[in-house]
């Protein structure tokens, strides 16, 4: 669902300034013979101008012309290792790297025209905890962040092909909190944040590898205010924002307390609704939350309050991505 909204917001980032200009239109690509499925979970756009898609039934490689598609093949050498793809990163040194269900983690090989497969080895601990990889990051050393479905963080080095995992533990406060993580992010501080589903939020020092906890508590108005945690992003001023199931969380990082955003129906300048999963500033340093039924919100930061787009094509292209 993440990566469906992550689209919508890219074509906001694109057309929001002609928007109210002009009617958008938009080329569709489900006539071509080579697309795989109407269902698309991430895409992205490579160095070389190449746009990638991930499908629930194999990967798709545009050139503005014609499309390409990648499905697995057990019998062919190099396939990629999975047909649901989850997660499209390209690293500073130019490496696509493909995130799957059930298929680990791939990297493209473009002189072959190939992938290299990096599975689960249930003997080898420094292998992946589980081949399901949902999120992907890089840090300033060039590794990479792997968050999973039910198998915690990998730290992957793409050197050696070796992690370091980051598990939950059963009475291990310096666990993490939750072995499903759909979203990575680093700050400007160097520090990790791990959003979880089901276990809040998570922070992790790098250097210190010490994890820190935000958990939801009914009794405490200030905690976090759900355990199931969206996007998180960083401002120009270095605010955290928390997209989460249950509203907007804005982070004090002094108290580690949280300020709440939810939607109010007897205030139209409330957020549109709480399910609050992408969070999204732009170059103009204005924060964008795309919701789960509620549409797109900006936030007024003079007022404090919201500018809700509910417009019709709006509308549209949400349904269809999640379609």
């Amino acid at each position: 669902m993440r990566r469906y909204l992550n689209l919508c917001l890219v074509v906001f980032s694109l057309c929001l300034s002609q928007v109210y200009a002009q009617r958008p239109h938009f080329d569709s690509l489900e006539s071509s013979e080579n697309l795989i499925q109407r269902t698309v979970n991430c895409g992205m756009q490579d160095k070389q101008g190449f746009l990638w898609f991930g499908t629930r039934d194999g990967l798709m490689r545009f050139d503005g012309y014609e499309i390409k598609s990648y499905r697995h093949d057990p019998t062919k050498k190099g396939s990629i290792s999975s047909n649901l793809i989850f997660f499209l990163f390209q690293d500073s040194k130019e490496r696509i790297w493909i995130g799957t269900e059930e298929g680990g983690l791939n990297l493209y090989l473009p002189d072959s025209d190939s992938f290299k497969v990096y599975e689960h080895d249930p003997e080898q601990a420094n292998s992946l905890s589980i081949d399901s990889i949902i999120s992907i990051i890089e840090d300033k050393e060039g590794k990479l962040w792997l968050g999973t479905h039910s198998g915690g963080v990998n730290h992957f080095d793409p050197e050696t092909g070796k992690s370091v995992r980051y598990l939950y533990k059963e009475n291990d406060r310096n666990s993490l909190s939750n072995n499903t993580v759909w979203h990575i992010f680093q700050d400007r501080d160097e520090m990790l944040w791990f959003s979880t589903y089901g276990g809040g939020l998570n922070r992790l020092n790098p250097k210190t590898g010490k994890i820190t906890r935000y958990l939801h508590d009914p009794k405490d108005p200030k905690s976090i205010s759900s355990n199931t945690i969206g996007a998180v992003v960083e401002d120009k001023k270095g605010r955290l924002w928390v997209g989460s199931r249950s509203g907007l969380n804005l982070m004090d990082r002094q108290t580690g307390t949280f300020t709440h955003f939810k939607h109010d129906p007897k205030d139209p300048t409330t957020l549109s609704y709480d399910y609050a999963w992408e969070v999204f500033i732009d170059s103009q340093d204005e924060l964008w939350i795309a919701t789960y039924g509620g549409g797109l919100n900006r936030y007024i930061e003079e007022s404090q309050s919201w500018d809700i787009r509910r417009d019709k094509p709006v509308k549209k292209v949400i349904m269809n991505s999640e379609d």
